[in-house]
């Protein structure tokens, strides 16, 4: 993004992001930027269905929201790696599996990480 269009239009796009994510998540839910377009979304007192379709919810708004101008020509989207837990350490090696499976089959979507 940054280099093709700079810098100015790649913070656009983060803020977009992130107001979309802030707007949409719940106290107590843990969101990570993994790198990129990746987040890591830690759900607790949510089951794995519930968690993973509250993971496409997000994804699914992130994909609708606006950039401000100049750049509302630009597309937001995100990759989510899910997990209903809250353990400690956290289950990186998981959680970066889910991510890798999102990002190369259903970019823009969520994925949801076995614990």
């Amino acid at each position: 993004m940054n280099d093709t269009y700079g810098h100015e239009a790649g913070d656009a796009l983060l803020r977009c992001v992130a107001d979309t994510l802030q707007s949409n998540t719940r106290p107590g839910d843990v969101l990570i930027r993994w790198g990129g377009d990746e987040f890591l979304l830690l759900v607790p007192h949510l089951d794995a269905d519930t968690g993973l379709k509250y993971g496409e919810r997000l994804a699914a708004a992130i994909s609708t929201g606006q950039v401000d101008s100049p750049w509302e020509q630009l597309a937001p989207s995100a990759s989510i790696g899910v997990s209903p837990t809250r353990q400690t350490p956290l289950p990186m090696a998981q959680l970066d599996a889910a991510l890798y499976h999102v990002k190369h089959h259903s970019k823009g979507h969520a994925a949801l990480t076995p614990v």
